[in-house]
């Protein structure tokens, strides 16, 4: 994923494009799931860092 500096927008910006082209695959990085009944566990464990993980939540 190489191009991804400058300010948080712009790297959002590019990372949005990377995986809406396929370019990148989020899968590899995925380490947890959570279901929407769960998404205060999921928001838990982003805030205190808890597995280093930014979980998706699935609704």
């Amino acid at each position: 994923m190489e191009g991804l500096v400058g300010n948080f927008g712009t790297r959002m910006t590019r990372l949005m494009r990377l995986l809406a082209t396929g370019t990148a695959d989020p899968a590899p990085m995925t380490t947890h799931r959570f279901g929407i009944a769960k998404a205060e566990d999921a928001l838990d464990s982003m805030t205190s860092k808890r597995d280093g993980v930014k979980p998706p939540i699935t609704y």
